[in-house]
């Protein structure tokens, strides 16, 4: 699994760029009034799991990358 890893690392970095760009998009809730959890909106709750996805899997990429050098 580390050889993979490591050979097609440009493509992980790309295909985790555009999946976290698509999931920051919040394009199913345009134009919908927004509903509330814990007395917070469903889109901030929505920005603290995309901005903790983000940070475990630029980590898990970085690792992979840094452990070639």
């Amino acid at each position: 699994m580390k050889n993979f890893l490591t050979k097609y690392k440009d493509w992980l970095w790309w295909f985790a760029w555009l999946l976290l760009l698509g999931l920051g998009i919040d394009f199913y809730n345009w134009g919908k009034p927004g509903d509330f959890f814990l007395g917070l909106p469903l889109w901030l709750w929505q920005l603290f799991g995309l901005v903790l996805l983000i940070a475990l899997v630029y980590g898990m990429l970085t690792r992979i990358a840094w452990e070639e050098e």
